[in-house]
């Protein structure tokens, strides 16, 4: 018998978490999800991309991240079927399979993350190849085009990944193929999907899932990536606990990368956010809000957010790695045989070797030069910030700004300067519709109502200049020119770099 049949063996298992100390996962199988090839590879990724180069304890991986997120479920659920409130709303075996339904997905959703994910999906969705001049076969941006239905570039996420580990028409063994590239001594017996497909029906029995009308499992965990789940029509509940401002996977990660990275300020207290969840019946349909209570800690997550956002996740430096990144794989891409699905499921340590091989072989100097200041911390110098505000953009559409846009306008600055194109790098701080971003972020909060005293209300009501805070996310996009540090910063310089920006509509 396999290995990954043996569903149902494993009751518990331990883990020795540093931020919610010894823990216990009480979800069946648990050990047998851990072993397959897909969260085999969660280990060798960090969560907090290339943050570590610049935080160097921010080296927790996704793994660890899915683990407890997995963990703040069962704590979540645990409090709801002992409340007196909300333990009557649903007969026992119904609870588990929803409790079970929600640990299983967050254990498996964060599956889909390529090698250092969210810098590559920046890259996807602001550089188009099929715009670049430079660029002979666009085709060589496709992903999964030999074993699965392909993924365009513009497409590719860690959500559709996910989704595309979980199709039918997915070929296990060549993706097995791809996995073993870089393991070396021990190789797992079974993927994710193996292990759901061939347990379906032992799993929906042992989890109680039939209890909550699952039939496929892997098909059910691809429609709650894709927000159509038919869990989420009777139980909108469940939507919220996956997928909002207060979502699981959301305080973990907050919490997870604020204690890598030591910026203590945003730690959370997710027990007084998890602890104040109550459950609303509507129609016939529950739906989650939240205590009055529970309004501190929210207020908190927000500008913890807020804390990280600023601290971490857009530090100039970060960004400078993040664009050296992106730039040597969009070349290597287009100019040698490095193939996408090779990095997309590979890990961290072995995509940035497969590229910096490959820049070699093919003698490409400005990948290569680009990927050693990755491996020798030695970074572009933040030369010029420009931040955009709502009400100074007149020409300027942040949204519009593409890496195609931005390599060009490098090649004219690096002519003008007299220095190497590589010695030249733009990055452009949040691109989107920022009007609808910070519509959308006070959007997603007012949906979640506040309780107190059976009168309900939104979270601006309690505290006003919420709204302010969030509109003004908005204003955080801004354009960053980045130079080797040789360069010298001078008037001169400087008067030079903004004319060539202003001139190609990067400035005001």
């Amino acid at each position: 018998m396999r290995k990954h049949e043996r569903v149902g063996k494993d009751k518990i298992s331990l883990f020795q978490d540093p931020l919610y100390g010894n823990i216990c996962i009480g979800l069946p199988s648990i050990r047998t999800f851990v072993k397959t090839y897909d969260l085999l590879r969660l280990q060798h990724i960090r969560q907090a991309n290339l943050t570590s180069l610049v935080f160097p304890g921010a080296t927790h991986t996704r793994f660890a991240h899915s683990i407890g997120s997995v963990y703040l479920a069962q704590e979540t659920f645990e409090y709801l079927m002992n409340l007196p409130a909300t333990r009557s709303l649903f007969g026992k075996k119904e609870w588990l399979g929803l409790r079970n339904f929600v640990m299983l997905f967050l254990l498996v959703h964060d599956c889909g993350h390529p090698p250092f994910s969210h810098v590559i999906e920046y890259a996807t969705a602001h550089y188009d190849p099929k715009e670049d001049p430079n660029i002979k076969d666009p085709n060589d941006f496709i992903a999964f085009e030999n074993f699965a239905p392909p993924l365009e570039w513009k497409d590719i996420n860690h959500e559709r990944i996910v989704a595309h580990l979980l199709s039918n028409d997915v070929d296990v063994e060549r993706l097995k193929d791809y996995f073993n590239k870089w393991l070396t001594d021990w190789y797992p017996e079974s993927t994710i999907k193996e292990v759901l497909s061939e347990n379906n029906d032992k799993l929906i029995e042992q989890l109680h899932l039939n209890e909550i009308g699952i039939d496929d499992l892997p098909q059910e965990i691809s429609q709650v990536i894709t927000g159509k789940s038919k869990v989420f029509d009777k139980y909108p509940f469940i939507k919220t606990m996956v997928d909002s401002y207060i979502d699981l996977d959301r305080l973990d990660h907050l919490s997870r990368d604020a204690y890598g990275s030591g910026i203590k300020a945003a730690l959370l207290n997710v027990n007084l956010i998890i602890h104040n969840y109550m459950i609303l019946k509507k129609d016939n349909k529950y739906s989650l809000s939240i205590n009055r209570r529970g309004v501190p800690a929210i207020v908190h997550l927000l500008t913890s957010r807020e804390i990280l956002y600023e601290g971490l996740y857009s530090h100039p430096i970060v960004r400078a790695y993040e664009a050296e990144y992106q730039r040597a794989l969009i070349k290597l891409l287009a100019n040698t045989d490095l193939d996408i699905d090779n990095i997309l499921l590979s890990i961290d340590y072995f995509a940035l070797k497969n590229m910096l091989e490959f820049s070699k072989e093919e003698k490409d100097k400005y990948s290569q030069r680009m990927l050693n200041r990755i491996l020798s911390h030695h970074p572009h110098t933040l030369f010029l910030e420009y931040r955009y505000r709502r009400d100074s953009l007149k020409d300027i559409v942040p949204s519009k700004i593409t890496i195609n846009t931005l390599e060009r306008v490098e090649e004219e600055l690096a002519s003008k300067l007299h220095i190497r194109k590589d010695d030249v790098l733009l990055y452009i701080e949040w691109t989107g519709n920022l009007e609808k971003l910070a519509k959308l972020s006070f959007g997603r909060m007012s949906e979640i109502p506040i309780i107190d005293n059976d009168v309900e209300s939104t979270i601006d009501e309690y505290h006003p200049w919420i709204k302010n805070v969030v509109s003004d996310w908005a204003n955080r996009a801004s354009c960053r020119v980045y130079m080797d540090e040789r360069v010298p910063l001078t008037n001169a310089t400087k008067s030079m770099v903004e004319k060539i920006l202003r001139e190609n509509k990067l400035i005001p």
